[in-house]
């Protein structure tokens, strides 16, 4: 659904679902709600955008 929509916009999408997901103690990336991410959690997510974007820059790929 999100792949069709990127598509069509010609924007690119981060996965940080599969990325939080994949540490077994997931929740300990969440505040006290368990929706919206604490301090380890916005550092997993810079990791995942610095990944990213330094795989596009080695590839020379517009992808992200």
């Amino acid at each position: 659904r999100y792949e069709a929509y990127t598509l069509e916009e010609g924007v690119k999408l981060l996965d940080f679902r599969t990325d939080f997901l994949s540490d077994r103690q997931f929740y300990r990336l969440f505040c006290d709600d368990g929706i919206h991410p604490n301090a380890k959690g916005a550092e997993a997510i810079a990791e995942s955008v610095y990944r990213a974007v330094t795989r596009s820059a080695e590839t020379g790929s517009q992808s992200l």
